[in-house]
């Protein structure tokens, strides 16, 4: 049976409704971190209308997604929806627009999609999870921010990685795949954690600096760069 990982924040679209209903595929509602579908272990879908995309444009969230997408999935996609005509652009934006496509696939290396309607969204949703679930026939991972249940060790091990600053379910399987256990990462120095792809001196030294910090100490310290809510 397919099945999709949807975030929560999609309850107010017709795209998951459609999944179920129209093409029988189970959904199953979780608070994701990043994306908001997500696919398989290495197929996660950002869907934004296209007022959505001009919005998270102007407000510098747009690059921030794209970037947190590549870094815990291997093939990321923006899916854009609605009409571009709908939209009354400034000259400004009616300009940006195509270089920001074009650097999304270029620099990011994110895939766009488009789709017109809500029901075309969800049929190129289906066909990526008829392509991967089906004839890939690769896993589908849970990522949530809630607690898993107390029986699933491997869970609880990604569940702790992942509360550290900027750190996502791809780069928490990495350290523990590099160092082998929960107490292992949290005991690595700062030259050790710089060594993992896709962490840097920068974040392995705010991570470290959590972890030694007495509790007495007060102040919120520096994590602002590392932790931006969308």
């Amino acid at each position: 049976m397919y099945r999709v990982y949807v975030d929560e924040r999609e309850k107010r679209s017709e795209v998951p409704k459609i999944l179920k209903e129209k093409y029988g595929i189970t959904v199953i509602w979780q608070q994701l971190p990043v994306a908001d579908y997500v696919i398989s272990d290495r197929v996660a879908i950002e869907r934004k209308s296209v007022r959505d995309l001009i919005n998270s444009l102007r407000d510098g969230r747009l690059f921030n997604q794209a970037k947190r997408l590549k870094e815990e999935y291997e093939k990321p996609f923006f899916l854009i929806e609605g009409s571009w005509n709908a939209l009354k652009f400034s000259e400004r934006a009616a300009h940006s627009v195509p270089s920001v496509i074009a650097s999304l696939q270029y620099d990011f290396g994110i895939g766009v999609l488009y789709a017109p309607t809500k029901e075309d969204s969800a049929r190129v949703i289906k066909f990526l999870v008829q392509r991967e679930q089906g004839e890939e026939r690769r896993r589908v991972p849970v990522k949530t921010k809630g607690k898993p249940p107390i029986s699933d060790i491997r869970q609880w091990q990604l569940y702790l990685v992942q509360c550290l600053p900027g750190v996502g379910p791809k780069l928490a399987e990495r350290l523990l795949e590099r160092f082998g256990s929960v107490r292992a990462v949290f005991n690595a120095s700062v030259m050790e954690l710089s060594r993992v792809e896709g962490l840097g001196e920068s974040r392995a030294q705010e991570i470290v600096k959590i972890l030694v910090a007495p509790w007495k100490l007060k102040g919120k310290g520096g994590l602002d760069k590392f932790i931006k809510k969308d």
